[in-house]
């Protein structure tokens, strides 16, 4: 699982790459408990799942969950620059359709 910043190239394309631009909002995948939330995620069978990303910011940790197999996401934030932030996000790595927002 590689977090890559949206001007970058990824680093393995064979891997699962999420595109990121955080924006204004928080979540780059470097603070502490996003970086270990994200192990988390990569160590769990998400296949068919929903998962709740409480405080989503940049959308992260709910766009990593869908990239690595679960079934849809729901971003939750009372930031709005959070919520526009996510939906980028998830338009850049193609499971918008999958994520709501609120």
């Amino acid at each position: 699982l590689w977090i890559c910043p949206s001007w970058r190239e990824v680093p393995d394309k064979n891997a699962v790459n999420v595109m990121l631009d955080p924006g204004l909002a928080f979540g780059t995948g470097t603070h502490p408990t996003t970086s270990l939330c994200l192990q988390w995620l990569d160590g769990l069978d998400l296949e068919g799942k929903t998962v709740i990303d409480f405080g989503c910011g940049s959308g992260i940790l709910a766009i990593a969950a869908l990239k690595l197999g679960a079934a849809k996401a729901i971003g939750i934030d009372i930031d709005p620059q959070a919520i526009q932030a996510s939906r980028d996000n998830a338009e850049r790595n193609g499971v918008s359709d999958r994520l709501e927002l609120y």
